[in-house]
């Protein structure tokens, strides 16, 4: 079996080598990485010259966000398998063999997701994939939010041709979300419990400087996809209440890590709490009231 991993790129040149070396270092070797670097301004090229590995393919683009650079490594992959990865996050070693079993076994299903953890930039674990162990679970899972990221996710290549991301710039940063809503109405998703990638939360990740508008904004497009698709009108009956909660709170911690914006975080946490009262009782909305008391 012969795995693509695409990894967009826009100014990482102080974590892409270290990102690449991960791919590099694991125990199952057929696989290609293909690197689309998304018009970058620093020297990402140079760093990622400096990678002496025939599996490296990089090619350079005109800046176009990450969706239409995920499409255009599709379209470049040869795998009979795609996966994605964040150019400032790591694998572990045994990544793609865990997919080569986890595929094995569900005689290669259309999708599958290995679990990641996060961690701060010393190592501290954060948090730990909350994916729910058993699979006919995980497609509804996905309604109430993006457990997934972008990390850990493979694609069967006639899956990943047939849906692509949407490339509208004003959606990024949900354009994963909703096209796993779209797969996960047509095709069930498949997991396991192993652990096999790692997201680092790192300063430049910090949402401290948020645009509150971009923001609002971005999640509104996110619900009109997906509410007025015809293709998920099935799959999201009876969730529409949940999923806008849950992308009202998520307006809203985000205006709460920034500790400004104040007025606009309580808004959306009261839309978000009419839309599903059960809310109250998450994680987030306490992590929401914490830090709302912590900026008064």
């Amino acid at each position: 079996m012969f795995f693509s991993i695409i990894i967009p790129t826009y100014n990482r040149s102080n974590f892409i080598a270290t990102t690449v070396q991960s791919v590099l270092n694991q125990t199952y070797p057929n696989f290609e990485i293909i690197v689309v670097d998304d018009g970058s301004t620093d020297n990402t090229e140079e760093a990622l010259k400096k990678i002496k590995d025939k599996r490296v393919n990089y090619y350079k683009n005109n800046n176009e966000e990450r969706a239409a650079s995920r499409n255009y490594g599709i379209s470049k992959a040869k795998g009979d398998y795609v996966t994605f990865l964040d150019s400032d996050d790591i694998l572990l070693s045994h990544y793609f063999q865990e997919a080569e079993k986890l595929i094995q076994k569900e005689n290669n299903p259309e999708w599958i997701h290995l679990k990641y953890k996060i961690t701060d930039s010393l190592g501290k674990i954060l948090w730990k994939s909350a994916a729910k162990t058993d699979n006919k679970l995980l497609n509804k899972q996905l309604l109430l939010g993006n457990f997934l990221s972008c990390i850990g996710v493979f694609l069967r290549n006639d899956i990943a041709l047939k849906n692509r991301f949407n490339p509208l710039r004003e959606l990024s940063g949900s354009e994963d979300h909703e096209l796993w809503l779209r797969i996960a109405s047509q095709y069930q998703l498949k997991t396991n419990k192993s652990i096999t990638a790692v997201l680092i939360d790192h300063d430049d990740r910090s949402v401290i400087n948020i645009n509150e508008k971009s923001l609002i904004k971005r999640q509104d497009i996110y619900l009109d996809l997906i509410l007025s698709n015809p293709m998920l009108k099935s799959f999201v009956f009876g969730y529409e209440s949940k999923l806008k909660s849950n992308s009202y709170s998520y307006v809203s911690l985000h205006l709460a890590l920034t500790g400004k914006h104040k007025k606009v975080c309580v808004i959306y946490l009261i839309k978000a709490i009419q839309e599903n009262y059960n809310m109250i009782f998450n994680k987030r909305f306490f992590a929401i009231m914490k830090h709302l008391l912590l900026t008064h």
